[in-house]
């Protein structure tokens, strides 16, 4: 009995040291993997998936560019040109030919209000002026205004000048009081505005005629501005006045916006303004075509720094019409939409790129998954410069691997993949 138990222990003995040889050739194997593949083999002892599962996912290109920092600010849109139509005659309105939202050329109506009385005020002043004009005739065929003997004005004027000059020295000395300074001076303009008027001009103030043309020409005005026409292309706004309305001389009756050109003004901190200059591209995007990008360029930087935010004001013009990065339509501007601005700051040249959703964190290191004959190929990778698209590699993949951006989260190494879309 003693040799079958010696015997049983022996056997049990060396079936326990049989399993343990095995057990760390294993691990021996597994670590030289484990070596060779930096890390993969423990990662695919945590995942396990079954052969025949094959994981859909979306691709990208590595690819070299340039790698475009930029600063984001908020702001609203104004537009070229916004200016307030102005009644400049009182009067009932008789015609809007235009609406809210009516493009308008420039020339074109706006409003018209009643003429009537404008008309024969217009027909009196026509009267008036023929009239001077008359009386002026006569005037010229006078004796009473001979042409002036031009040495004897000359000498008076002479003289008057010497008296005006005598009189502002002593006024300047304290010798002559305020009053007497300011009557040698009114003498002086008096002998200069005689002596360098026209006979006609003397003839045509004495005939009446001046103010007859005057009243004339005011009337002819009044008539015109009867009719008030855009004074540039746009689009009216505003618009609150109706036909059989009586308006006053300087109501605002609506307004009209070019935007033909379009800005947006945004604050930037002081401490990024070193890298914008006038000129420099930027990306604006409007919250009422969410999705949608438009081209943008700076034409104006502020030399201010406001004291309380410490922020510098920068313009950032578009262009009406501009084509997004859409469906390609073109999108009416509007003043007053809220818009996201992204200013390029900073270029860092022929960089090796993909999209930012590639790159996933393991252990805190940072690594992308490239697919590779239907497979998804583990990468460490170092990373550089990034911004809210783009991070740069700087080592571990190569220019057109195809690097994986969705569907990865849950990829082991070497895992099945199936490529559904490419980004």
């Amino acid at each position: 009995m003693k040799k079958i138990a010696v015997l049983g222990a022996v056997v049990t003995a060396a079936f326990v040291m049989a399993i343990l040889l095995w057990s760390n050739a294993d691990q021996t194997r597994e670590g030289e993997v484990a070596q060779e593949g930096g890390g993969l083999a423990a990662e695919r002892d945590r995942v396990s998936v079954p052969a025949e599962v094959v994981f859909p996912v979306e691709v990208a290109v590595a690819r070299r560019g340039d790698l475009v920092k930029r600063i984001q600010a908020h702001g609203m849109l104004r537009a070229h040109r916004v200016v307030g139509i102005v009644a400049r005659v009182s009067g009932e309105v008789i015609a809007v030919p235009v609406k809210n939202g009516a493009y308008v050329r420039e020339g074109e109506l706006l409003v018209k209000i009643d003429d009537q009385e404008y008309r024969l005020a217009l027909e009196r002043a026509a009267t008036a002026l023929l009239s001077a004009q008359m009386e002026y005739r006569l005037m010229s065929g006078a004796l009473l205004f001979e042409t002036a003997d031009s040495l004897k004005l000359a000498k008076d004027l002479e003289e008057a000048e010497r008296r005006y000059r005598e009189a502002e020295e002593q006024y300047r000395n304290g010798m002559m009081t305020e009053e007497d300074f300011v009557r040698v001076r009114r003498e002086y303009e008096v002998e200069m505005a005689y002596a360098r008027a026209h006979r006609s001009d003397v003839i045509a103030n004495k005939s009446g005629l001046s103010s007859a043309r005057e009243q004339y020409e005011r009337a002819k005005m009044n008539v015109a501005l009867t009719q008030i026409r855009a004074p540039f292309s746009g689009y009216v706004a505003d618009c609150d006045v109706r036909p059989a309305m009586h308006i006053q001389v300087g109501t605002e009756l609506m307004k009209l916006v070019d935007v033909s050109r379009m800005y947006v003004d945004v604050e930037v901190l002081e401490s990024e303004i070193a890298a914008l200059r006038e000129g420099g591209n930027a990306e604006v995007s409007l919250t009422s075509y969410a999705g949608e990008t438009f081209k943008g360029s700076i034409v104006a930087i502020n030399p201010l720094v406001d004291a309380k935010t410490r922020t510098i004001r920068v313009t950032i013009e578009l262009k009406q019409g501009e084509k997004s990065k859409g469906d390609g339509m073109q999108r009416q501007l509007r003043a007053g939409m809220f818009a996201t601005v992204k200013i390029a700051a900073h270029v860092f040249r022929a960089r090796l790129l993909v999209p930012k959703e590639a790159l996933l964190m393991r252990d805190q290191r940072a690594l992308v998954f490239v697919a590779q004959d239907g497979l998804a190929k583990w990468h460490y990778v170092d990373v550089g410069e990034g911004n809210e698209e783009f991070i740069e590699i700087e080592s571990g993949i190569v220019a057109g691997d195809t690097v994986i951006v969705d569907g990865h989260y849950t990829l082991a190494h070497d895992a099945r993949v199936r490529i559904e879309g490419n980004k």
